[in-house]
Order: C-alpha cells, then structure tokens, then sequence
C-alpha cells in the first residue's frame, strides 16, 4: 500500500514536470516568432533645457491694401462719362471721371485771350522803345502785366484738367459711389481704387503690449481664407 502511494506520486511529479518543459519550449517559440516580427524602431535623445517660454498673444485684424485712394473731385460739375465699373482694374493714367464744366472752359478762353493780348501790347512797345518812342518804365510794367496774363492762363488750364480724374496708380476699383449724370463736388468720394498686389494687415494692440512692438520687427501672420501662414514686418505703429 505504501508503495503503490510513492508511485503514484513519482508520476505525478514526472507529468508536471513535463508539462512545465512543454510550456517552456512553447513560450521561448513565441518569444523568438514575436522577436523577430517586430521591426526595430530608431530613436533620438536630446538633452533636457530649461528655458523661458516665449509670451505668444493672438490678436485678430484685417487685411487692406497698402495703396488706397478715395477719388473725388476737386471741381464742381456733372459726370458726362464715367469708363469704369466695380471690380475694373485701371492702370496708372487711366480715366476714371470726366466732369463737364462749361465756366472752366469759358475762363480759360478768357485767360487765352488776355494772354495774346499781353504779349501784343508788350511786342509793340518794345519796338516803340527801340526808336525811343517809348519809356523803359512802359516796357517793363508790360512785361509784368504778361506775366499776370501767363498765371492766369496756366491757372485756368489747371482747373480744366481737374474736370478729368486719372487713376494715380493702378489696381482695382473697390468702391463705385456716382454714376453719370450725378453732381460731383469737390471733396465728395466717388470712386475708391485699391493696389492689391501689395497688401498690410491692421490690427489694434493692448495698451499692455504696446511698448514691446517697433517697426522692424517680424510677426507670424497667419490666413485662414487664404490657408497661409507668413511673416510680416512691422511697417509703423
């Protein structure tokens, strides 16, 4: 009886044992499929520094055009022609209003006409003088009167250029505020032309802030319609 019991332990023993070594074997099996299907990953190490974050404030602002011009007129007058529409792109020179102005033209006939008869008064007492038929003085007050006569001739050419608005750069009509027929007078917009090939952002800043921004510093502006993301230079504050 005794020895029946000391060999049923012995087997149990050697089937533990067995087991124990086939889930060794296995285990190693896996190990060693698992090792060689993963691939090797390469990593890099940096050394740790301290350093102080930079202070980052986000501020929204909008974009203009760099060159921005209200047109208006410097003379009173109806708009007999006006060439351009929103959206039209002019180049520098280009007519933009013509204005109709019939006291303007009526003064520069009138100038013209003072002007020739200036200089036939002056012509004429200059060969008087040659003969001594005439006085130095007489000469010279005549002289004075033809350049009375020049100013306001050249005065009212002036005034009548100012009848045809150019555009003093080129660029895109942005804003249309008359159409023909309508009065123009001086001071009043009618037309708003912007160069959209060059381009600043305006943004207000905090009072806070206000003393850590100069011109020349560069700023990362960021787009979201256009989905850009550049530097910019501080132009004025």
């Amino acid at each position: 009886m005794r020895y029946r019991t000391t060999l049923s332990l012995a087997l149990l023993l050697l089937g533990v044992a067995l087991v124990s070594l086939t889930g060794c074997r296995d285990g190693k099996k896996a190990e060693r499929i698992t090792d060689e299907a993963t691939p090797a990953v390469t990593v890099n190490v940096a050394r740790a520094e301290e350093k102080t974050a930079a202070r980052q404030v986000e501020l929204m602002g909008s974009l203009q055009a760099t060159e921005r011009a209200e047109i208006a007129a410097k003379v009173s007058g109806s708009i007999v022609n006006l060439p351009v529409v929103l959206g039209s792109r002019v180049e520098k020179n280009d007519l933009l209003v013509e204005i109709t102005a019939g006291e303007i033209s009526a003064r520069q006939r009138q100038a013209l006409a003072q002007l020739e008869q200036a200089r036939r008064n002056l012509e004429r007492e200059k060969k008087l003088l040659a003969k001594n038929a005439a006085t130095p003085e007489a000469v010279k007050s005549l002289q004075d009167t033809l350049r009375i006569a020049t100013a306001a001739y050249e005065e009212a050419g002036t005034m009548l250029d100012y009848t045809r608005i150019l555009a003093p750069f080129a660029g895109l009509v942005t804003r249309k505020m008359a159409s023909v027929g309508d009065l123009a007078t001086p001071g009043k917009p009618l037309l708003q032309v912007e160069n959209e090939a060059r381009l600043q952002v305006v943004t207000n800043i905090p009072e806070s802030l206000i003393m850590h921004v100069r011109p020349g510093d560069k700023l990362p502006i960021h787009v979201p319609s256009a989905g850009l993301d550049i530097v910019g230079t501080v132009a004025e504050v």
